[in-house]
């Protein structure tokens, strides 16, 4: 059994959190996409888990965290392994 798929891979993160992101104008909320998944603008893969999206009225933007997760907190380590391996 993997610790991320047991605890999750960012269990310190609370949903509802604000980010700021140089990459992007206005202040991001994380966010645990459950039902609809939208593309994530860099690499164009459905967000579904933790993702960050920007609330202002009329902007779409939402990426997954470990596109945008600075270097500096590193890797999940077990980011490749999908559950059930």
């Amino acid at each position: 059994m993997h610790i991320k798929c047991v605890i999750g891979e960012s269990r310190f993160i609370k949903a509802g959190s604000k980010y700021t992101y140089e990459g992007h104008r206005h202040p991001l909320t994380f966010v645990k996409k459950i039902y609809h998944y939208p593309e994530c603008v860099p690499c164009g893969e459905p967000c579904q888990d933790l993702s960050i999206e920007c609330m202002e009225h009329g902007c779409k933007y939402t990426v997954h965290w470990r596109c945008i997760k600075p270097d500096f907190l590193g890797s999940d380590g077990d980011s490749d392994i999908e559950c059930g391996e």
